[in-house]
């Protein structure tokens, strides 16, 4: 295939008029069935003559869909590529009303999800050819909790704006997990975090958005205000309490040294969502691990200038083929 070039000049028409055709011609979509009976959606693209599958792991409060032009750079460079949509987010189902609230009952769920996901979709499909990670944010979380339960899957990671310790300030993190616990011990944990708006606003703000490249994020808002389930906004009071535990967890030494596989880490200079200090710390616990500064990005990288992306996909790219 002639890859298609996507710049932020003309990003709309770009992804409208040829990205987004080119990646339906290509897609296979369907649900795993959790072990608590929720549907969990997933898109697919799987190329026969593929050097290998990358599984796509999002954020908080986004989908599948989200990532439909990191996609397409994935399958256009030669890689079957398998997207979930974790509970509560995009297509799959929501314990709660609605679709602006985010909630989990149990981290745990996640990364469970992601396993039957793994097993039932990914694994299937790629053959005996190797199987890449790319993660972002909580999506990050989840992907590092699964290798380190199942270190034999995933030959390479590619660990993006992890989600290893959320920014909870002012506010210290063990007083916002105590927080979290007294609301949920009251019956609250399905509800609003208070300090959050309680609705979807299809006017949000660019500037105080998690991204650098306005053509971008006008593009997916335009798909959010269209499509009630891409829509999620704020979190339960128990999806903040899980989130903030996480962190815990993939800090302890005992659990990252059951990482097998390289992992490369790819942190944004401007983050204000995530902790950096912690990604570091869990880059130190790691066998094989390498953590680089993205300069001149945002949260989230992959929604950054054509100049951050073409460094971004570069050190992607170079890091997955050694």
């Amino acid at each position: 295939m002639e890859p298609i070039t996507i710049t932020a000049r003309n990003f709309a028409r770009i992804m409208e008029e040829q990205v987004e055709p080119f990646l339906a011609q290509h897609r296979s979509e369907g649900f795993v069935i959790a072990k608590d009976g929720a549907h969990i959606h997933y898109e697919a693209y799987i190329r026969p003559d593929s050097m290998g599958g990358v599984v796509i792991s999002h954020g908080f409060t986004e989908a599948a869909e989200k990532f439909r032009e990191v996609s397409y750079r994935f399958y256009a460079r030669g890689y079957s590529v398998f997207a979930i949509d974790h509970r509560g987010h995009g297509r799959s189902d929501r314990a709660v009303d609605g679709y602006y609230l985010t909630h989990v009952d149990k981290f745990a769920d996640y990364v469970d999800d992601f396993e039957r996901f793994i097993d039932q979709v990914a694994l299937p499909n790629n053959g005996a050819k190797p199987l890449y990670l790319y993660a972002h944010s909580m999506g990050g979380a989840i992907g590092a909790l699964f290798l380190s339960r199942r270190p034999e899957v995933f030959a390479r990671a590619v660990l993006t704006a992890p989600m290893i310790q959320p920014v909870t300030r002012p506010v210290p993190r063990r007083m916002g997990q105590a927080m979290g616990a007294v609301m949920c011990a009251l019956g609250r944990g399905k509800r609003r975090v208070a300090h959050y708006p309680g609705a979807f606003n299809p006017q949000e703000s660019f500037e105080k958005s998690c991204d650098t490249c306005r053509e971008r994020f006008d593009y997916y808002l335009k798909k959010r205000v269209a499509t009630p389930q891409l829509q999620n906004g704020a979190p339960t009071y128990s999806w903040a309490r899980q989130a903030m535990g996480v962190t815990d967890t993939l800090l302890k030494p005992e659990n990252a040294a059951r990482i097998a596989c390289p992992v490369l880490l790819l942190q944004a200079d401007g983050d204000h969502v995530v902790e950096p200090e912690a990604q570091r710390r869990f880059v130190a616990l790691l066998k094989q691990g390498e953590l680089v500064r993205m300069e001149n990005c945002k949260h989230e990288i992959y929604m950054s200038t054509d100049d951050v992306l073409e460094t971004y996909y570069r050190r992607i790219f170079d890091f997955l083929e050694k």
